[in-house]
């Protein structure tokens, strides 16, 4: 069997963020010239796709190719009081994105599958915006409008046993990365995203899906994985690697009588994310359900980190400064919920999809 799919797609953003500040002097509402900002962007994208899969007997091969051409152009603008503020910049760029997979099924209780693929990402539409703004009295927060996207190659070797144990090999290499970074700046710190050279991370993760009894069943997710930044930031060498370990457990119990619960759980060691060492972080999920009304309803209570665990802290070293921060969020959560199904279901509804615009909805940031 051999298939052949091809594909085009057009995109096209504008942004138009105007943010006007104030303040209230004897009565009357005058302009903050120093955070009003105004800021426009324009961003179009051009891609085309070919790929071509064929089976041969236990061998599945698929390899594919997109080509991508970005244009964007954006502005800040000035205003009465600060005109050095208005600025533009632009830029276009095509690349080309390989991808290829291999699979072999040897038995019925061993497949193997093998892939790489060329992959970008982009910054978020937001990160783009060069105003600065307030944050405390010694940060500020800005925008990078040289932000440039970056670029990883991603190697990928897996193996399944007998349907429920699947172990995979990642190996990615990304150039250009970007991340959040820190400038000092006189007494004040400018936190951006930023662009500073790149980032090898290996992984193993094994998945077991297992059954201990009918009324117990059990997902097992565990991850070591090694990382590396290298390069130049802010006129520093940066070279940190560290070693990450992640646990996750789901686990789904059924009952008589139309009673069921769940107890899941995961817990990550300390890390490093650039120039950011976060501490170890965790949480506990419990929740109990009982179906009522014949079945049509159902009654849920559940918590959600019980332990408040999974508040992050840890520090941040750079140029001449070392700083500390812990999130204390509310994060343990319980919720009572019920609900009433009407009728018999409806088969054939689909849920509304986004189409093709996914990944530029994903690149606009919310808050929360």
């Amino acid at each position: 069997e051999f298939k052949v799919e091809a594909g085009l797609k057009y995109s096209y953003v504008t942004t138009d963020n105007d943010a006007g500040y104030f303040n209230i002097i004897n009565g009357s509402k005058k302009v903050d010239y120093e955070k009003t900002n105004k800021f426009q962007y324009k961003e179009n994208v051009n891609a085309a796709y070919v790929n071509f899969s064929k089976t041969v007997k236990k061998w599945g091969f698929q390899l594919g190719l997109r080509m991508e051409n970005t244009n964007y152009d954006g502005r800040q603008f000035g205003n009465a009081q600060h005109p050095e503020q208005d600025s533009s910049f632009s830029r276009s760029y095509t690349n080309i994105f390989p991808t290829s997979y291999v699979s072999y099924s040897a038995n019925k209780k061993n497949q193997f599958g093998a892939s790489y693929g060329r992959r970008i990402n982009r910054p978020n539409y937001e990160d783009l915006n060069p105003f600065l703004f307030f944050l405390d009295e010694y940060t500020y927060g800005a925008g990078n409008p040289f932000l440039k996207p970056m670029y990883s190659d991603v190697f990928e070797l897996s193996h399944t046993y007998n349907q429920f144990l699947t172990t995979t090999l990642n190996y990615s290499r990304t150039t250009d990365l970007f991340s959040e970074t820190f400038e000092e700046q006189g007494f004040k710190t400018i936190v951006r995203e930023g662009n500073y050279g790149l980032n090898n991370n290996a992984s193993l993760s094994v998945n077991a899906q297992l059954k201990p009894a009918k009324w117990w069943s059990v997902n097992v997710y565990t991850e070591g994985r090694y990382q590396q930044f290298k390069g130049i930031l802010y006129g520093r060498a940066i070279d940190i690697d560290g070693a990450t370990t992640l646990l996750n457990v789901n686990n789904q119990l059924s009952f008589k009588k139309g009673w069921s619960a769940e107890v899941s759980g995961w817990y990550r060691t300390k890390g490093v994310e650039g120039q950011i060492l976060i501490q170890p972080l965790g949480q506990l999920n419990a929740g109990v359900q009982r179906q009522i009304l014949k079945t049509k309803g159902s009654l849920k209570l559940s918590v959600r980190d019980i332990l408040r665990s999974s508040n992050g802290q840890g520090k941040i070293n750079f140029q001449n400064t070392e700083a500390r921060f812990a999130n204390l969020n509310d994060s343990r959560v319980a919720t009572i919920s019920f609900n009433y199904r009407f009728g018999k279901p409806i088969k054939g509804i689909q849920k509304r999809k986004t189409g093709g615009a996914g990944e530029e909805q994903n690149r606009i940031k919310t808050a929360g």
